[in-house]
């Protein structure tokens, strides 16, 4: 774009740091990017190229993603202060129209959002929520089965119970 009275240097390189921006957030190669770039057009619609170097076109994608990552650092707290502010006029609204429910969803979201939840309690239960059942395993008694080929009883792992249940075990000790 040829410089002229009503465009700065600064507007210039504005304006291809915007198009490298939205052709890298497309997927292109910095060398499909060059090639992009020769195809733009202004807001009419007429072939408005820009020319740009792999060096110039590097230097850009290190501004702007730098630029990028302060944005999305910075944006957050944004984020955050609006998502609060809707949470507060939404809480407004269902005050209200005497919605309870409605009112109980936002000043969850808000806890959730500020991380001001009690802790939550965690319990891990047997089957159907009953007591958790811990078996023993006898490791010794597994291995002298497998080395023995010998068949389970009620005292050896195998009874239905454990690692060994339908391994099929020959008076070899390899399975099979």
């Amino acid at each position: 774009m040829p410089l002229n009275g009503n465009s700065s240097h600064t507007a210039v390189i504005a304006r291809r740091r915007e198009n490298v921006g939205r052709l890298r957030l497309r997927g292109l190669s910095q060398r499909e990017i060059i090639t992009a770039l020769t195809r733009v057009k202004d807001t009419d619609g007429s072939p408005d190229p820009i020319k740009a170097s792999l060096g110039t076109v590097n230097r850009d994608l290190k501004v702007l993603e730098s630029e990028w990552r302060a944005n999305a650092a910075r944006d957050i707290g944004v984020h955050i202060a609006n998502q609060l502010a809707e949470i507060a006029e939404a809480r407004r609204k269902c005050w209200q129209l005497e919605d309870m429910a409605g009112l109980a969803r936002f000043l969850k979201l808000e806890a959730d959002i500020r991380g001001t939840n009690a802790p939550v309690k965690q319990e891990i239960t047997g089957a159907g929520g009953g007591p958790l059942v811990v078996k023993a395993f006898d490791y010794g008694a597994a291995v002298a089965q497998i080395a023995t080929g010998s068949e389970p009883d009620s005292t050896t792992p195998g009874d239905g119970q454990g690692l060994l249940d339908g391994a099929a075990v020959r008076k070899n000790g390899h399975g099979g």
